[in-house]
C-alpha cells in the first residue's frame, strides 16, 4: 500500500498559509475471509405451500406443483415432460437447489432427470438424461429428499416402487 502526504492549511489568520503533512496510515484492516458462511440478507421468507411442492424456480421457496398425464405445472408454468401414462416426480437431483422433473416409464422400469426446465428462449429443447432401469411393471414413483448421491451430496433420490412390492432407490444425481 502506498501512503500519501496530504497538506493541510492552517487556519490562523495572523501568519501566512502553512502546510503540513498527514502521518502515512501504519495499519491496514485485515481482508475479508472467504471462509465464512454466505449468508443472504434479508432471508427469503416464503409463503406456506401445500405438497406437493418444490423450488422449480429458483427463488429459494417451495412451489406449488401439479403433475397430471405427464404434464408439470409450477410457478405459473406449464411443462409437458413425459407421456400421459409416465410418474413424474419433481426433485433437486444434481444439488443445485433448483427443483426438476424425473420421469419413469411404468411399462419399461426407464428413468430419466431432466437437467433444467426448459424455456425455450434459445430453441434447442431440453434432452432428459438416463439415471437407470428398474424392473418393471412400476406401480410408483417418490421423491426421497437428500437421498444422497454418488457425487457426495445431499441431492434427493427417486424411490420406485414395482407392483409387486419391491422397492428401489434410484440415485438420479449419478
Amino acid at each position: 500500500p502506498v501512503a500519501a502526504a496530504v497538506p493541510e492549511r492552517s487556519t490562523s489568520t495572523s501568519s501566512p498559509a502553512t502546510t503540513s503533512t498527514v502521518p502515512p496510515l501504519t495499519t491496514v484492516p485485515p481482508p475479508p475471509t472467504t471462509e465464512a458462511p454466505v449468508r443472504v440478507f434479508p432471508p427469503p421468507e416464503c409463503p406456506p405451500a401445500d405438497p406437493p411442492a418444490a423450488d422449480v424456480d429458483g427463488d429459494g421457496c417451495p412451489d406449488p406443483v401439479e403433475v397430471s398425464d405427464g404434464v408439470v405445472a409450477a410457478a405459473g408454468a406449464r411443462w409437458q415432460v413425459g407421456a400421459p401414462d409416465d410418474l413424474v416426480v419433481i426433485g433437486d437431483w444434481d444439488c443445485d437447489g433448483l427443483a426438476t422433473p424425473a420421469v419413469v416409464r411404468p411399462s419399461s422400469g426407464h428413468v430419466w432427470t431432466f437437467p433444467r426446465w426448459a424455456d425455450d428462449s434459445d430453441g434447442d429443447g431440453v434432452v432428459a438424461e438416463p439415471v437407470g432401469v428398474v424392473p418393471a411393471p412400476v406401480a410408483k414413483a417418490t421423491v426421497v429428499e437428500d437421498a444422497g448421491s454418488s457425487g457426495g451430496g445431499r441431492c434427493d433420490g427417486i424411490e420406485v416402487i414395482a407392483s409387486g412390492g419391491d422397492r428401489r432407490l434410484v440415485d438420479a444425481g449419478a
